[in-house]
C-alpha cells in the first residue's frame, strides 16, 4: 500500500513546480465523493446499493419534465429541438423502464418534417404523454438493478402465431438443467405479448428475469429493439410491452427458436379443431408434465388491448395495475404455461370470429401445468 500512498497524494511544493497535476482532486474529496455511501451519484445517475435502485437526479428529473411540458399541446416543433429533445430522453431512458418501447411514433415524425420544423400528429402526441406520465413517476417508482440487468432465467416459454390465431407454453426453470396490413410478424408481436400478460396473471414477476422463444425473426428483433420505424402495429404492440414490463418489474429476453423445435406452440396456434380434452391429450403425448396440464384464458381486458394494438389505437392506461401474486402455486416440479388466442373458449363454446376492416381472428384456449 505504500506505493499506493506515494502516488496517490496530494502535490508538494517540488510537484507544483514540475506541473504534476493531482491523481485525485481535493475538491471533490471534500465534497464527499470519497467518502463510504449507500447512495452514490456515479456518472450522473443515483445509484443505492441498499435498495438496489437507479434513478434520476433530482435536476435531471426536473430536466425531463421541462422539456416534454415545452412541447405539450404544440403541433409543431423546430427540428432542431426535436433532435435535441430524443437525444435528452435517450440519455435518461436507461432509468426509465418502458422508455425504450415509447420512441417509434417520436422517431417517425422526422420523416415529415420540412427541415426546419417536425409535425406532432395526435399518435406523436399521445408518445409524449405517455414519457410526460413515466417522467411523473419518476420519484415515486424508483428503477431497480434486475430490471436492467438479466439473471438467471426464472420462466422460459415458447410461442408461435398463424392467421388462425396463436398459442406458446411457459416452463419455470429448475437449476438441473384474410387480407389487410396485419402480417404475421405482427401477429408473432401480439402472440409474445400475450404469452407475458399470461404468465403476468399467473405469477408475480417483480424481479424475475424471462426468456421467451418465438420462431419469427422479425418479432424476435423488434422484441430486441424495442422500436420500430413505422406507425404501424408494431409501434402500438412495442408500447404495450414497454408499460407492460414497467408495471411487473421484469427482465425479458427474447430469443430465436427454429420452427421444427417449436412444435409446442406451433401445435396450439393451429389445432383449434380439437376439443380441450384432446388438446391437452395430444400435448400430453408429445410433453408429458407429472402434474398434467390446465387450461387458462386471457383477460377480456388483455384481449382488448392487444386487438386495439393491433387496430392502431391506444387502449388501457399508461401504467397497468402491477402483477399480483398467483391465485394457484405453481409448485416446485417443472410446469408450463399455454398461451390462446384473442378471444376466450370453453369447451361448449362455438368458434367465432372477430373481424375489422383489415384482421380477423378466432378463438382459442391456453393451458398451465399444475
Amino acid at each position: 500500500l505504500h506505493v499506493n500512498d506515494a502516488i496517490l497524494r496530494p502535490n508538494d511544493a517540488v510537484d507544483i513546480l514540475h506541473a504534476r497535476s493531482e491523481p485525485i482532486s481535493e475538491k471533490k474529496l471534500l465534497k464527499g465523493d470519497g467518502n463510504w455511501s449507500t447512495r452514490k451519484t456515479i456518472l450522473g445517475w443515483l445509484l443505492d446499493t441498499t435498495t438496489r435502485t437507479l434513478s434520476l437526479p433530482p435536476h435531471r428529473a426536473q430536466r425531463l419534465l421541462e422539456i416534454l411540458l415545452a412541447v405539450q399541446g404544440r403541433h409543431r416543433v423546430a427540428t432542431r429541438h426535436w433532435h435535441r429533445l430524443l437525444g435528452e430522453l435517450r440519455s435518461m431512458c436507461l432509468a426509465l423502464p418502458g422508455g425504450r418501447g415509447l420512441f417509434s411514433h417520436l422517431q417517425c415524425a422526422l420523416r415529415t418534417n420540412d427541415r426546419r420544423r417536425v409535425r406532432l400528429n395526435p399518435a406523436v402526441r399521445a408518445a409524449l404523454a405517455d414519457w410526460l406520465s413515466l417522467a411523473r413517476s419518476v420519484a415515486s417508482r424508483p428503477t431497480y438493478l434486475h430490471e436492467l440487468f438479466p439473471g438467471p432465467a426464472t420462466f422460459v416459454g415458447a410461442h408461435d402465431a398463424a392467421k388462425s390465431g396463436m398459442g406458446g407454453v411457459w416452463f419455470p426453470c429448475v437449476n438441473d438443467n384474410p387480407s389487410g396490413d396485419i402480417t404475421n410478424s405482427h401477429l408473432e408481436l401480439a402472440g409474445h405479448l400475450a404469452h407475458l400478460h399470461l404468465l403476468a396473471d399467473q405469477a408475480h414477476l417483480q424481479g424475475h428475469t424471462i426468456v421467451a422463444l418465438g420462431d419469427n425473426q422479425a418479432a424476435v428483433h423488434w422484441q430486441h429493439r424495442r422500436s420500430a420505424s413505422t406507425e404501424g402495429p408494431t409501434a402500438y404492440l412495442l408500447r404495450q410491452l414497454a408499460l407492460h414490463q414497467r408495471a411487473h418489474g421484469y427482465y425479458s429476453l427474447s430469443q430465436y427458436i427454429p420452427g421444427p423445435a417449436n412444435h409446442l406452440a406451433d401445435l396450439l396456434s393451429r389445432a383449434f379443431h380439437l376439443s380441450d380434452v384432446e388438446l391437452l391429450t395430444q400435448l400430453t403425448s408429445l410433453s408429458p408434465q407429472p402434474n398434467g396440464w390446465v387450461l387458462r384464458t386471457l383477460s377480456p381486458t388483455t384481449i382488448s388491448q392487444l386487438t386495439s394494438a393491433l387496430r392502431r389505437t391506444n387502449c388501457g392506461t399508461p401504467f397497468p395495475p402491477a402483477a399480483k401474486p398467483p391465485k394457484t402455486p405453481l409448485g416446485p416440479t417443472p410446469g408450463s404455461l399455454l398461451s390462446h388466442p384473442l378471444a376466450p373458449w370453453t369447451p361448449s363454446s362455438t368458434t367465432s370470429v372477430t373481424r375489422s376492416p383489415s384482421f380477423s381472428y378466432s378463438p382459442a384456449a391456453y393451458a398451465m401445468v399444475e
